[in-house]
């Protein structure tokens, strides 16, 4: 697995990805997980991911996208459908010409079929993105968020009330994407979930608090206390649905039951085969 910070530094809050490396670097990591500052020019990271892929890949950084509340920090899977052959020329002329842009990496990558098909976004919409050093205050609070989403992703557990904690949120996420994929229900409510788990209602709701910080679930507006899984948190409950269930799975659940395929990857239910075979 390969962590990648993606920004310019000395632009406040556009370091935002230099700066959570930085953070990541001065821990200790488990066999196999590698972090590394990735901004220099697309092209070079290709050709190197080329010669040696990684299986599994997060791409931190800040991107001023305008149409999102300044401050707010988002995690998503990126979607497999390329830009129009001229946007994509357009990205590589800008990275030859030394531009360090997230969004381009990943469009890059994926041109060149060099992006993991397990791969996620941290992206950080910033506040102030003006000349000099240190981030915004928003900023700073985003990235004790990120370094603790990646401690969650790949650090180890040791704790057993953690390691309890850990477990009860894998549960809620296979509910959800077994409530989901049944299309028994679109959104839930703590209490909703009470008949799937041996847990009160108040431990359900905190669980689901943190996976909204993990970018698992969005509690939706003006609802109450309603949530759903996000594009990542279905792939994420996919997977561990398929793990656990795999002796018992069959098609029929939902459209698809493969947890790897590209519609619980994007959200986007026309690149599934077996949605296309249904019509």
């Amino acid at each position: 697995m390969l962590i990648g910070g993606v920004g310019y530094r000395y632009t406040r809050d556009l370091a935002f990805g230099p700066v959570v490396v930085d953070r990541l670097r001065a821990e200790v990591w488990p066999p196999g997980v590698e972090v590394e500052d990735l901004s220099y020019a697309p092209v070079a990271i290709v050709q190197r991911w080329t010669q040696a892929p990684c299986d599994r890949l997060l791409l931190v950084g800040a991107l001023p996208r305008g149409d999102r509340t300044p401050g707010v920090l988002v995690r998503y899977a990126p979607t497999a459908v390329s830009p129009p052959p001229e946007d994509v020329q357009r990205r590589i002329g800008e990275a030859l010409g030394g531009v360090i842009s997230l969004e381009n990496l990943v469009v890059i990558a994926r041109q060149f079929g060099v992006l993991p098909r397990d791969t996620e976004v941290l992206e950080f919409e910033p506040v102030d993105t003006g000349w000099g050093d240190g981030l915004s205050a928003q900023a700073e609070a985003a990235v004790e968020t990120a370094v603790s989403i990646v401690r969650d992703l790949v650090a180890p557990v040791r704790d057993a009330a953690a390691l309890r904690a850990l477990h009860e949120r894998d549960e809620i996420l296979q509910i959800l994407y077994w409530l989901e994929g049944e299309r028994l229900v679109d959104a839930v409510t703590p209490a909703d979930l009470v008949p799937f788990l041996p847990l009160p209602a108040r431990t359900i709701a905190e669980h689901l608090q943190v996976l909204r910080r993990q970018g698992y679930v969005d509690r939706l507006p003006h609802t109450g206390d309603r949530y759903r899984l996000t594009v990542v948190g279905r792939r994420e409950g996919g997977r561990r649905f398929a793990e656990e269930f795999a002796p018992l799975l069959r098609q029929g659940h939902g459209e698809c039951n493969d947890p790897a395929c590209d519609c619980h990857r994007t959200g986007d239910p026309t690149l599934c085969p077996a949605h296309q075979r249904t019509g």
